[in-house]
């Protein structure tokens, strides 16, 4: 029986024996024969069992000295080389070669995080913003496609913030597939998710900045929300003169249903609005400009707004009343709605000044403007 040829295959440079990087090279050579033996051909089959290919189907190929076998996509073949002489023996099954080769050249793909029916990822992984809000509890799932080699692990870091991403030295949390990752009220996140296939391939992805804030706005005058301050009355507790009042609108931090005004998490104050009410008749409403004009604001790293001051001011004339009423309304991103109003009654104007009237009671003059008679005056003042 003839000889058969040898195979000279790279070594698998990833995990479980499989090739990345790029594919591997095949190499045959054809055995030495003296000048008295028969000329020896060899024969090759290669098949990509991934897609369902099989030594039946394959096609046979007669070794010209250049064809080596090449493969040109991701999939387990096998490789079968055997030799056949001019008398057709073919070489002994003991020394024919069948070889298994596993090839993966394709990083994961297609990773997503999503919430709900949206994906959460960064359009930009080195450009990050907390523009995600949520107001109630979130369940974030997690996938990617390894369908070659096989998912070995899907892992993720979450992080309050990019700075505090670490590719080697963070802990990387292995994703539960089943129950997916939870995320409770008042917590501010990015999520960097890695898949690994069993080939030792990896990608790694990350979400944008998301926000879950169930906490409304805050204050604390009169009433828990928001602060409202006008400017001081006479003593009598009117005021005469058009009324400065000062809007303070705070977000507040929590860390799940804890306050936490140092470590805790908001979502930052989207809208600050106002509606001044005289006599149940609204007579102005406005949206104040968050950012430009004059206010005072606090804001963090990330660009959201904590704190908000400002002032507005009551028209006495058109606002002429003892019952003067500032409604403000403020939203954050996340959706949580405080209105809040001042009592009826804190808020007094009267801008008319007292009319005096005097009546008597004898207005009959004896001579001119002189009157002989007792003549009582009556003075009113309204």
């Amino acid at each position: 029986l003839p000889e058969n040829a040898k195979l000279r295959l790279q070594e698998p440079n990833g995990t479980n024996g499989w090739h990345v990087g790029s594919y591997p090279s095949i190499t045959i050579e054809e055995p030495v024969i003296d000048e008295f033996s028969p000329e020896v051909t060899a024969y090759y089959r290669l098949w990509n069992e991934t897609k369902g290919d099989s030594e039946e189907t394959a096609e046979e190929v007669a070794f010209d000295g250049e064809n080596n076998p090449a493969i040109n996509e991701d999939g387990i073949y096998k490789l079968k080389l055997w030799t056949v002489d001019e008398a057709g023996n073919s070489s002994s099954d003991s020394s024919m070669v069948l070889k298994e080769i596993k090839v993966d050249i394709t990083a994961p793909q297609r990773l997503n995080i999503v919430v709900g029916e949206e994906s959460i990822l960064a359009k930009e992984s080195n450009s990050i913003s907390y523009n995600l809000f949520y107001h109630k509890e979130i369940k974030v799932l997690m996938s990617a496609d390894t369908d070659i080699s096989g998912m070995k692990a899907l892992t993720y870091q979450k992080v309050r913030s990019p700075q505090e991403y670490d590719e080697v030295k963070g802990t990387w949390i292995p994703y539960d597939l089943e129950s997916g990752l939870t995320i409770a009220p008042n917590d501010r996140f990015v999520i960097y998710l890695k898949a690994e296939d069993m080939a030792g391939n990896t990608t790694i992805v990350n979400s944008d900045g998301v926000i879950v804030d169930n906490k409304p706005p805050t204050g604390e005058n009169y009433s828990p929300e928001i602060i409202i301050t006008p400017e001081a009355a006479n003593k009598n507790g009117y005021h005469n003169k058009d009324v400065r009042v000062s809007l303070h609108a705070t977000d507040p931090k929590y860390i799940g249903s804890t306050p936490d005004s140092k470590n805790g998490f908001y979502s930052g104050l989207a809208r600050v609005s106002y509606r001044i009410i005289s006599e149940d008749k609204v007579t102005k409403e406005e949206i104040l400009t968050l950012e430009g004009s004059g206010a005072e604001i606090i804001k963090d790293e990330a660009g959201l707004i904590q704190s908000f001051k400002s002032s507005i001011v009551i028209d006495s004339k058109v606002n002429n009343s003892n019952k003067v009423v500032v409604e403000v309304t403020a939203v954050d991103k996340a959706g949580n709605v405080t209105v809040t109003r001042t009592p009826v009654g804190a808020i007094k104007i009267d801008t008319t000044a007292p009319k005096i009237d005097v009546s008597y009671n004898n207005n009959s003059a004896d001579s001119g403007a002189f009157f002989k008679e007792d003549r009582v005056a009556t003075i009113t003042i309204t």
